[in-house]
């Protein structure tokens, strides 16, 4: 993934399985933490499937996808937020094991095969990060800049450019594809953990 100290701000996620996040991507954040920590990080878990909000019991199935190592991470590295998305699932991508456990009627009710994944809603939440990033760009430039008096002597105001405004959703392609993405500069690196949330 390279360097992760060159970067700016950080989007960790994972798919979640019997409610608990990927292995690999849990152990990213113990891994990271104190390179994590001082860092803008959101946090994103993919998995509900279905046409509908919640469950037979008017549970919402948002929040029953709460991974349960939540807690734990939010006190590890206190990210900016955490949302659950709804997932995709196709069978064609499952393994053999996986198959034969849905064959079996409650697990097929309940994993519906289908992309549920709401598009619009996940880049309005990619929109809302990519804009909080900009206005830390925006403080941390003023922050740097030099002061314009000192000791009543005048000092010439450093000249700065205004950083380009980010585009539209950096990431809408990391689903169905979990992995940690940040941001360098004035650009989005993808680098990806390669698990897939389907």
């Amino acid at each position: 993934m390279g360097d992760l100290g060159a970067y700016q701000g950080f989007v960790v996620g994972s798919a979640v399985y019997s409610n608990h996040w990927l292995t690999d991507a849990a152990a990213f954040v113990r891994s990271n933490r104190e390179l994590l920590l001082p860092q803008p990080v959101w946090l994103f878990s993919s998995g509900p499937l279905g046409a509908r909000a919640t469950d037979s019991q008017g549970v919402d199935l948002c929040t029953a996808w709460e991974p349960k190592e939540l807690c734990e991470l939010r006190e590890a590295i206190r990210p900016r937020g955490h949302r659950v998305f709804f997932g995709a699932l196709v069978p064609g991508r499952l393994s053999v094991a996986e198959l034969s456990s849905r064959e079996l009627a409650y697990t097929r009710a309940s994993l519906p095969a289908g992309d549920f994944r709401d598009w619009a809603q996940i880049q309005e939440w990619a929109e809302r990060i990519a804009l909080e990033l900009a206005q830390c760009d925006a403080t941390h430039e003023k922050d740097r800049l030099p002061m314009a008096h000192t000791a009543g002597a005048k000092v010439p105001r450093a000249r700065t450019r205004q950083r380009e405004a980010l585009p539209g959703p950096p990431w809408p392609e990391a689903f169905p594809h979990c992995g940690v993405k940040g941001r360098r500069h004035h650009g989005w690196s993808k680098p990806s953990m390669g698990m897939d949330s389907t």
